[in-house]
């Protein structure tokens, strides 16, 4: 399972939701190659993978997990890179009614707090056979293969993490399309279904906590979800083939300055104004 492939292009689950949410958006970053910089909680997040990263590398190569001050500093160290790294910070929606500094200090802060985290109610309890495991399926018969990687293989299963700062939906392992893919690629590896244990790092207002999901699919599942890729994948081809990328509904969550970061160069954002209605309106009304 060689995850490059000069001949032949990979779908992952994130490229799949990016289609789903917005085409235009799709033919930007995966056909144009369009980079964009991340937003202060991407950086966040991303800073905190990197701690969580150490501290399981450490549990493989040793059986124990790294110190606290360790992950810490990772986390900190890699969120100030990414701030300060090439493609610098995308400011927008409400990040712009924060001080830059501010934000900076916010967003380092957060990427501490969420591998802190990890590494006291989540790490402890982990027992990783592998870390950033890296996939590919060929698949001879469809346009596309697959890839991914597993952030923390067990024995028995994957455990996924991701950041946020709201709790997640109750029944997101349940529904999760990656979480779908990943246990094919899983079954493919290693010759049977895996569990899959998503683990949310939130952080609240006034606390913090680890939202703790486990799911598992069933040979019909995947079965099901294979003729669902093999159909979408299809319809990528065309639109690939056509050159012809539909945008997001203007009602989409996506479709907004908060939330796109091609919004500036997108000739499809509508860009909504608020004007000033005459008096005389407002009485008619």
């Amino acid at each position: 399972m060689t995850w490059d492939d000069d001949e032949k292009e990979a779908m992952s689950p994130s490229r799949f939701n990016t289609f789903d949410n917005c085409q235009v958006a799709y033919e930007y970053s995966y056909k144009k190659n369009i980079k964009i910089p991340p937003r202060a909680a991407m950086i966040a997040g991303s800073a905190a993978h990197k701690g969580v990263e150490l501290d399981m590398r450490r549990k493989v190569a040793s059986g124990e997990l790294a110190s606290l001050e360790e992950v810490q500093d990772e986390a900190r160290d890699q969120a100030v890179a990414r701030w300060e790294g090439k493609y610098g910070v995308r400011i927008q929606g409400t990040d712009k009614e924060v001080p830059v500094k501010v934000l900076k200090a916010r967003t380092i802060d957060d990427a501490v707090s969420f591998t802190t985290l990890h590494h006291q109610q989540v790490a402890p309890h982990t027992e990783p056979t592998h870390v950033e495991r890296k996939w590919r399926l060929r698949l001879p018969q469809s346009p596309f293969d697959l890839r991914g990687i597993i952030d923390l293989q067990e024995a028995r299963g994957i455990r996924d993490w991701k950041t946020s700062r709201k709790s997640p939906p109750k029944n997101g392992a349940d529904i999760s399309r990656q979480a779908t893919i990943y246990s094919m690629a899983f079954r493919a590896i290693e010759g049977f279904i895996p569990y899959f244990r998503k683990d949310t790092l939130v952080l609240l207002k006034t606390k913090v906590k680890v939202d703790t999901q486990i799911a598992t699919r069933t040979e019909t599942q995947l079965d099901t979800m294979a003729l669902r890729l093999d159909a979408q994948m299809a319809v990528i081809q065309q639109a690939e083939k056509a050159g012809l990328y539909a945008p997001a509904s203007p009602e989409h969550w996506m479709c907004t300055e908060q939330w796109c970061g091609y919004w500036d160069r997108c000739p499809f954002a509508m860009r909504p104004m608020s004007v000033t209605v005459p008096e005389a309106v407002k009485a008619a009304s």
